[in-house]
Parts: structure tokens; C-alpha cells; sequence
């Protein structure tokens, strides 16, 4: 309670409840139904200016009244303008008698269904069918949904996914006067994760519609290669739907103590550093509402896989090296290649709690070579993020990195939330970004004093599996163990780099370019997961002659 601690007894409990959601997501039509109970309430579209909001809101809590906010409020900062309103008013004795209560609802309703929403709605206050779109998206660049924090203090945070949660909701505040808290909707996590399930689903139904519509704008290799691209569009967005935590690794002992053990490029964590790892690791196990993918992912970089060994852990998962999460290989920070400690030497000193996976081979195949330019950095962590996101539908993926590919996949992977993120990330840093591509958290390092390494490491098993892709040679380049057996004329493809294959076969890149960005983008990302439905296109563009050149001639 946000009055409560300091209470007088005889003061009324007296509760505000705050909507929030997109337009189009069902607030206004919770928020009749509260009223028919003897809620006040307060509406912008209805009031039109803050000042005549915050005028209702006060006039309310005189009245000792418990109020609803009927406003988007997707932002931490708009929903604690309210708070401030109705504290300030209790400070400065315009309010007496009550006892504030706080508590918030979030309507998780898919973007595409508020979008859908709004267009069908005729005059409405402030939001016309023609805009609808433009503005649904830019409210959705920048949402967080609530939790409970010392700057948001709720009593309560209810994640509406479903008409029975509208009921639950409508049950919890039948009484104004008195909350039902004995009424609860599943908690905060499991409730997310129904709701990215609904989005997806309501993304691969607008897709399909968009597909009908552009008919032969996408890209669409031969004619054959159409059949059915329905049901790809769909099998894409649920590829690609994985919740994702990105890490930056724990504190470096060349920068705190001057001690980087002889590896100038390679330097180790501190004491302090790896315990925060495992705090990390900790945290995570309360955070994730997936299942976890099978293994943690680490750049090949000595501190992050000593960091990958605590958190894995803790997690009790392997660990999977992957290349495509190494450090920025610019000018900048190298003045030539890094030196890096070599794979037997590192694994066997830094995985002392877990083991190293290598049942799969990595997304890329290499450390970058130097100089590399940043902007192609920024493309290869993307690639490599989607990628693993790719391979793991309906679970939770960890990737351990560095700063930049911390900021830059936390600007650029989630659908909303990401484009203001800063540039600086603290040791341990993480991100977190839900199945429905929502960031919920951004560089946060709070998430670690929430840590209970009292209860001991996660059941399950740290071990890795007995087959194996392939292993880690010198400079960490990956040997695949079938390099030397004859191979798929499609695998062969899908070994190379997409542009690599788009510069050799012209006519492929013409079919390529007519695509839309989105459409190319969905490329890239099935080429570097392998897609079963971008596999069944590439074999019948290969049966009509589209790729010309023996591909096996072309395996690396």
C-alpha cells in the first residue's frame, strides 16, 4: 500500500486501479463494468486534458471513493504521474481520511487484434480508423508493462490475456470499498507467456492476410515454391518465437586489479565477477517463463565462458559456444586479431561447474576476423541472435556476450521497447525480451539483488549430450565431424553465407530484391536456422535449374 505503512487505523482504504494497454485492447470496456459497481473513474478520451483528469481523480479521493484510470499508461512514467497525483494530493491535506491503495491491470490483447480493433471503431474520441496502425505502433515502440517496483508500489499487477481474466478482474473489484485479494489471475510470467502465444498466433493470421494481398511481391523463388506459403508464413512467426535473456559477462580482472593472467585480449573475471555470475544465474530461475532451451550460449571469450559456467549452473544447463557473440573485432579495441586463450585450454579451466555442448554445430563457424567494421558486427550479432532464437520455438534462451552485442541486440531484436535504450551496460548487465518480441527489461542490473542462492543450482543436468556435431580447433574455428563425408546439395547451400550465395547466383538475387524487408529479413533468419520450410524452397528452386552450379563443388 502506498499510504498504508503510515496510516492512521480509522483511515478508509480507498484504492486506485490503473488500466493499461494499447488502444483497441479492452481498457474502456473493463472500466464500464467496474463503474456499474460504484467505481469512480477517470478518462482521457472522455476528458480530453490531464488537468481535467487529475481534477476527476482528486474530486474522487475527497469523496473517499476508489477510482479507476482509464488511459494507455504504457510507459513506468505515466503510470506513476498518477501516483504522484493522488500522493501529493494526501501530502498537502486536499485528500484526508484515506489510506491509498495501488494496484494496475494490463491488457495483454496482440497488437494485431487492437489494430484490427480500432479500425472498426467510428468516432471515437481520439483515435480515428485511418490512424489506427500508425499510432497502435508507436505506442508499441516504447511500452513496458507494469511490475512491482519501490517506484511502481502496487499492491497488485494482473495480466488480462482472456475474457475469464476480464471476469476474474471484474470479481477482484466487485466491492470498491474492499478488494477481494482472495481473486488472483495467474501470475505475471505464466501470463505473459500465454499472451505472447496469442500475439504470435495473431501475427501469423495477419501475415497470411498481408501474403493474400501482396500475392507475388514477396520474395518467391520458382512459381512451385508458392504452394503453401500460408502455412510458412505461419511455421516462420512460431520459429521465431523464443523468449530471450541476454547477459553481459561479470567483472573483468584486467580492469579492476591490472591483472589479465598473460592474455592481454583475453583476461579473466575477478573473484567478484564470477559470484555475480552465479547470483545472475540465480535470478534468471525465477524470471523465465518458458522452458529453458538445452543449453546456455557463450562467446568464445575467457570471461564470458567463466561467466557462462556460473550462470549454466545454476540454470543446470550445458554450454554451447558460439563465435557469432564474440567482442567488437574493431580498430578501436584491437590493434590486431585477439589472441585468445585455445578451446582445450579455456573449456577445461573455465567450465568447472558444467560441461561444453558440442551436439550442434555453432551459427557461425569462426570468430570475427579483424579489422571488422562495426557495422557489420552489429549485422553479425542480430544474424546470430535470430538465429538461436530461431532454434528454440516456445523456450527460454540465454546468450552470454559482451557490452556491444548486449546494446545492440536490445536496440534492434524486440518489436517494441528497444529503439531508446542506452549505451552503457553494467558488469552482468541483462536484457530481457518476451515471446511476443515485448522488451521487458533493458541493460538492468537490479535483477540481481533478487538472487536466493540458498535454494542450491536448478534441478536438471549440467551434463552435455554424448553425440557431437564437431569440435573446437585452434583460433576457435569449428570442425564439423561429417567435413569430410559427401553432403547434401542443400546443406551445402545452407553452409555458406546468404549474401555469399546471393552474389553467386544472380537470378537469385533478382528474386531476392523484389521482396519487401520484412520478407528478406524472414530469409536470413531461416537461412541461418535452417528452416524445414525454407529447405522445401530452396530443393524446388534447385529442381527447376535456379541454381545452376554443382553446390557440393561450393561446401566449404
Amino acid at each position: 500500500a502506498a499510504g498504508g505503512a503510515g496510516a492512521d487505523k480509522a483511515d478508509k482504504p480507498v484504492c486506485v486501479v490503473l488500466l493499461c494497454g494499447l488502444p483497441g485492447s479492452g481498457k474502456s470496456t473493463l472500466r464500464h463494468k467496474l463503474v456499474k459497481n460504484g467505481w469512480a473513474y477517470v478518462s482521457q478520451d472522455e476528458m480530453q486534458t490531464s488537468d481535467a483528469c487529475e481534477k476527476a481523480l482528486v474530486k474522487a479521493l475527497k469523496n473517499g471513493q476508489s477510482c479507476v484510470v482509464d488511459r494507455c499508461n504504457v510507459t513506468p512514467s505515466e503510470r506513476r504521474l498518477w501516483m504522484q497525483h493522488a500522493n501529493r494530493a494526501v501530502e498537502k491535506g486536499v485528500v484526508k481520511g484515506v489510506d491509498l491503495h495501488y494496484e494496475a491491470v494490463w491488457m495483454a490483447t496482440p497488437p494485431e487484434v487492437c489494430k484490427e480493433r480500432a479500425r472498426a471503431r467510428s468516432g471515437h474520441e481520439t483515435l480515428s480508423p485511418e490512424k489506427a496502425d500508425e499510432v497502435i505502433d508507436s505506442f508499441c515502440r516504447g511500452m513496458k508493462p507494469p511490475e512491482r517496483s519501490g517506484q511502481e508500489p502496487y499492491d497488485g499487477v494482473h495480466i488480462v490475456v482472456s475474457a475469464e481474466d476480464v471476469d476474474l478482474v471484474v470479481q477482484r473489484f466487485a466491492n470498491p470499498a474492499k478488494v477481494d485479494t482472495n481473486i488472483q489471475l495467474d501470475p505475471p510470467a505464466k501470463a505473459f507467456a500465454a499472451a505472447a502465444v496469442a500475439a504470435a498466433a495473431a501475427t501469423a493470421a495477419a501475415t497470411t492476410e498481408a501474403e493474400d494481398a501482396e500475392a507475388d511481391t514477396a520474395v518467391d523463388l520458382p512459381a512451385q515454391a508458392h504452394a503453401g506459403a500460408q502455412t510458412a508464413a505461419a511455421a516462420e512467426v512460431r520459429a521465431g518465437s523464443a523468449e530471450v535473456f541476454i547477459i553481459r559477462h561479470g567483472e573483468r580482472a584486467d580492469r579492476a586489479n591490472n591483472r589479465d593472467d598473460g592474455w592481454i585480449d583475453d583476461p579473466p573475471l575477478t573473484k567478484e565477477g564470477r559470484q555475480t555470475a552465479k547470483s545472475a544465474g540465480a535470478a534468471l530461475r525465477s524470471l523465465a517463463s518458458l522452458p529453458w532451451a538445452p543449453a546456455v550460449y557463450s562467446s568464445p571469450y575467457y570471461r564470458c565462458l567463466q561467466t557462462a559456467n556460473e550462470l549454466a549452473a545454476e540454470l543446470g544447463l550445458p554450454v554451447r559456444v558460439e563465435p557469432g557473440l564474440s567482442e567488437l573485432c574493431i580498430q578501436r579495441i584491437f590493434d590486431q586479431q585477439p589472441c585468445l586463450r585455445g578451446p582445450d585450454e579455456a573449456l577445461a579451466s573455465a567450465l568447472q561447474r558444467v560441461e561444453v555442448d558440442t551436439s550442434v554445430a555453432p551459427t557461425l563457424s569462426a570468430p570475427p576476423q579483424w579489422p571488422e567494421e562495426a557495422r557489420h558486427a552489429n549485422v553479425r550479432v542480430l544474424h546470430t541472435a535470430r538465429a538461436l532464437i530461431a532454434r528454440h520455438p516456445g523456450q527460454a534462451v540465454c546468450l552470454i556476450c559482451h557490452s556491444h552485442s548486449l546494446v545492440e541486440i536490445t536496440r534492434h531484436l524486440p518489436k517494441t521497447g528497444g529503439g531508446a535504450i542506452g549505451s552503457q551496460a553494467g558488469y552482468c548487465a541483462m536484457s530481457h525480451i518476451a515471446m511476443n518480441g515485448q522488451l521487458l527489461r533493458g541493460l538492468d542490473v537490479s535483477y540481481i539483488k533478487h538472487a536466493d542462492l540458498r535454494m542450491g543450482a536448478a534441478p536438471g543436468s549440467a551434463l552435455a549430450p554424448e553425440t557431437s556435431a564437431g569440435n573446437w580447433m585452434h583460433g576457435w574455428q569449428w570442425q564439423s565431424s561429417d567435413s569430410a563425408q559427401t553432403r547434401d546439395p542443400i546443406d551445402a547451400l545452407l553452409d555458406m553465407d546468404l549474401d555469399e550465395v546471393l552474389t553467386l547466383y544472380s537470378s537469385f538475387m533478382r528474386l531476392f530484391s523484389r521482396g519487401t524487408s520484412d520478407k528478406q529479413q524472414e530469409w536470413r533468419v531461416g537461412w541461418a536456422s535452417r528452416c524445414p520450410t525454407l529447405r522445401k524452397k530452396l530443393q524446388q528452386a534447385r529442381a527447376s535449374g535456379l541454381f545452376d552450379i554443382e553446390l557440393a563443388s561450393k561446401a566449404p
